[in-house]
Order: C-alpha cells, then structure tokens, then sequence
C-alpha cells in the first residue's frame, strides 16, 4: 500500500482542543497555552478564538464552583457577576498561579504594596485570593456607580459599553486590558446568562 503507516509528527488543532480537556496542572495548561499560541501565529486567529473559549468556560464553571457563594451574596445581579468572572478570567490567563506566588514572595520581602490574589488587586497587606474578590467587588461596585452619574443625564449605554467602561476604570485606564475582558463578558453572557436587559438602565445599583 502507498499509505503510511508511521504516526504523524504533528498536531492539529483538534489536538490542542482534546489537550485541553484532560489537561490538569497548572504546568501543562502554560504549556498548552504556548503551543497554541504557536499555531495563531501560523494559522492566525481562528485556532486560538476556539482555544480561548474552551479556556475560558473550563474556567469559568471552575470558579463558580469554588467562589459563587460569596460572589452572589455580594452583587445578586447577573450582570455584575459575569463582569466579575470575566475580569477573574483576564487576570488568572495572563497572571497564573506560579506568577502570583513570585508576587507575594516581592511582597514579604519588600513590603511594599502590589497587586495580589486572583483579581490582582493593589494593596499594602496580604489578601487571599478570596480576599481580592471581595476587594475587587466593591471596587466594581465603586466604579459602577460613578458611571451611573456620568450618564444619569445622558442616553443609556449598553449593558457592554458599561462592561468595558468599568473594566477600564478596575485597570486604571488601560483600553487594551478593557476591550479583552469586554470580549470576555460578551462571550459569557451569550453562552451562560442570556437572556440579559439590553439597557444599562434596566440594571440596578450595587
């Protein structure tokens, strides 16, 4: 026969999506994260659009299981909590574990403040990660009300608009990080909270 019968050297893009689902510690998934971005920059976006999804709902019912009881004690509104999971989710992506211990050793040696826990929240005291929830929740909350006066005479944003414009005050400004975990929100309300109010105004206050 002219088939080969020698395994392949390579791996597909199926591959990285079963990876994905047996994968488990923290290691590998960096790892997987590397190789994926390997193939954006071959295939471009579409491979890595799909890995991302698959990371971020794999994440997603991982921190629901671990963090929705003081998270919905806290704001009891959908809206605010996907925002919550989304910037949870930025945060964790781009400032894993492994990264967050180097950061509490800067801070016991240095004492100095930086941002700690899983929402990578500035302090000058050590916070857990379930600490930095809380802190980042009322720092949401904050943010949430000022643009409720922002636009208390002006047209209602949408329920996006206002999710970036808070993601950009929660990160001091910063449009890149605003627009990724916008992506975020938008991804995780479509495929988790529908049906969502289109309004900003059909949403209440922290």
């Amino acid at each position: 026969s002219s088939k080969s019968r020698s395994n392949p050297y390579v791996f597909t893009e199926q591959g990285v999506y079963m990876l994905m689902t047996v994968l488990k510690g923290e290691l590998a998934v960096r790892q997987s994260i590397a190789l994926v971005r390997t193939f954006k920059k071959i295939f471009g976006e579409t491979v890595y659009a799909g890995f991302y999804r698959a990371y971020q709902e794999r994440r997603l019912f991982s921190y629901i299981k671990k963090y929705n009881t003081i998270i919905h004690a806290f704001l009891q509104n959908d809206f605010y909590e996907a925002l919550t999971y989304s910037i949870m989710i930025y945060e964790d992506f781009n400032r894993p574990i492994v990264v967050r211990w180097v950061e509490y050793l800067r801070f016991w040696i240095t004492r100095k403040p930086h941002t700690l826990g899983i929402m990578q929240v500035t302090t000058n005291k050590y916070i857990n990660d379930k600490d930095s929830i809380i802190l980042a929740m009322q720092q949401i909350s904050s943010n949430n009300n000022d643009i409720m006066e922002r636009y208390a005479d002006s047209p209602s944003p949408s329920i996006n608009r206002v999710a970036y414009l808070i993601a950009k005050k929660y990160n001091s400004g910063d449009y890149d990080y605003a627009y990724e975990v916008g992506e975020i929100f938008e991804q995780i309300v479509s495929t988790f909270y529908e049906p969502m109010p289109d309004s900003y105004e059909e949403i209440k206050r922290i």
